[in-house]
């Protein structure tokens, strides 16, 4: 199978640690194509969200021992990309729109609702 730019990036790797070094630092985490090498990613990203990359950093996260009502199983390989943009440059990750969403929602305290 021949890797094209939307094949290289499987997704956004979303968790607490993540979102803390895309806050603090500009840099996103994404789940990629095993076969994927850095040069590919950095195209791929640059072609897909307009921006310019600074660097990539790439490591196989090897599946991990899990255990399920008694039953062993071992979970999938995957690789990881943790890119860093260039200066003025932002994705618009999915988690942004429901972090904006609640800082436009009006607060309401409890005194606001004794008459209702």
């Amino acid at each position: 199978m021949e890797l094209n730019k939307h094949n290289v990036i499987k997704g956004a790797i979303v968790t607490s640690k993540s979102r803390k070094v895309f806050d603090l630092q500009e840099k996103v985490t994404f789940k990629v194509a095993r076969a994927a090498n850095k040069i590919m990613i950095r195209n791929a990203v640059e072609s897909i969200w307009d921006v310019k990359v600074d660097k990539v950093a790439v490591m196989n996260v090897k599946g991990e021992k899990r255990r399920h009502s008694g039953k062993a199983y071992v979970t999938k390989t995957y690789k990881k990309a943790i890119i860093t943009l260039k200066q003025g440059y932002k994705i618009e990750m999915p988690w942004q729109q429901y972090d904006n969403a609640a800082e436009s929602m009006p607060v309401v305290n409890s005194e606001s609702l004794e008459g209702v």
